[in-house]
């Protein structure tokens, strides 16, 4: 993303339509919102509470966002999108010549945020009736994985499916690893992947196991059934009716430059994902990665997710499908692509994603109509402290 910002600048943008820029403005909550729960949105201590926070985690970027009824109320964003520091995991040196600033228009790998968006198309498949929660996978994937006859559609979203995680062991999982067969430039096949596939670990529906290969699951049924690719999906589903145009499941020309860089901190090194690629990695962007393949701006995830949680995307009914935690996560509570989550005396339902050297969060508080986006380029659990900051300067 070579877009000129300063570093850490105060100057975060405010995305709405007023004439003169004021450092504290109040926004009314949507109808049916409790008093209490009214966000009183400071521009200056929300960039403020940024900038430190970052500083403090030691990341080398981030960006946030945080959105209300519908609106940017505010975003902002500070450090570097791409960092001179970085280390060139295949050959040792430096995997860039310069620094590049991050600023509110770079664009973010959100990792498993990404499963809210294939969650979100699957659910509208299932609310239009042309696929069924309860079908068996093996009626939508072909060729059939193992046990496809028994493992539903319902158990790959929440996650209860009992298949193991290809991405975390076997031979995928050294080709995703930057310090053992990685390579940015391999070609990825989805059908050679889920070919991989054993029987599940326990009987499906009886346990709560997050793994990544049920979406790359859904992603397969969603290319059987939706119609065209998942970036074609995504456009007519959603980003278009929303009016999004940062968003995306696919490279596109000159995305790269406007990309930030994912790092990996290990053994006390700054590996820079990217490794020295001048295109985008194709596991950080690709057509077989419904499980984490997105990018986008916070502004922007902030208003789907915002969307999405407000009944403006999915209906009511499907919609409370799609957050009811499943009886078996436990304390996970976990739903479809959509978990509960708590901090900064509010309750949130949302996602958080971690791959590639990205850790991201996005998060909305239905009751008060606000949504909160953290988008960072490290692999540290950093976003966290980023997005407390921000969730408690928005303190009830």
């Amino acid at each position: 993303m070579k877009l000129l910002w300063r570093t850490c600048a105060p100057a975060a943008m405010l995305l709405v339509g007023l004439a003169a820029l004021s450092a504290l403005f109040f926004l009314m909550p949507p109808s049916g919102a409790g008093a209490a729960a009214r966000p009183v949105v400071s521009t200056d201590a929300l960039q403020s509470a940024l900038d430190r926070s970052r500083a403090a985690a030691k990341i080398p970027g981030v960006q946030a966002a945080v959105v209300l009824d519908g609106k940017v109320a505010w975003t902002g964003a500070c450090g570097l999108a791409v960092d001179v520091r970085g280390i060139n995991a295949l050959t040792g040196g430096r995997a860039v010549r310069r620094s590049v600033p991050a600023t509110t228009a770079t664009r973010f790998s959100i990792a498993s945020l990404s499963k809210v968006y294939t969650a979100t198309m699957v659910l509208k498949l299932v609310q239009d009736g042309r696929i069924g929660l309860d079908d068996p996978i093996a009626k939508w994937v072909s060729p059939a994985p193992p046990a496809g006859a028994r493992v539903t559609v319902r158990q790959l979203l929440d996650h209860t499916s009992g298949y193991h995680d290809v991405e975390v062991e076997g031979d995928l999982a050294d080709q995703l690893d930057l310090e053992s067969d990685y390579d940015p430039h391999r070609v990825y096949d989805l059908t050679q992947i889920l070919s991989t596939l054993r029987v599940p670990q326990f009987t499906p529906g009886t346990r709560y196991e997050y793994s990544n290969v049920n979406y790359l699951l859904l992603g397969a049924i969603l290319l059987r059934v939706g119609g065209g690719t998942l970036d074609t999906q995504l456009h007519t589903m959603i980003t278009d009716p929303l009016g999004l145009t940062q968003t995306s499941y696919a490279d596109q020309p000159g995305l790269a430059r406007r990309m930030a860089h994912g790092y990996e901190r290990t053994g006390g090194r700054l590996l820079d994902h990217w490794s020295g690629s001048r295109t985008v990695p194709t596991d950080v962007v690709g057509p077989v990665w419904a499980d984490g393949g997105v990018v986008t701006t916070a502004s922007e995830a902030g208003l789907f997710a915002n969307a999405l949680q407000l009944g403006r995307v999915l209906n009511p009914a499907t919609l409370a499908i799609m957050n009811t935690p499943t009886a078996v996560s436990a304390t996970d509570r976990y739903g479809m692509g959509s978990y509960v989550y708590r901090d900064a005396g509010r309750t949130w339902q949302g996602h958080d994603g971690n791959y590639g050297g990205y850790q991201t969060t996005m998060f909305t508080d239905a009751a008060s109509g606000l949504t909160v986006v953290v988008l960072a380029n490290d692999d540290s659990d950093g976003v966290w402290d980023v997005f407390s900051a921000v969730a408690e300067t928005l303190r009830p």
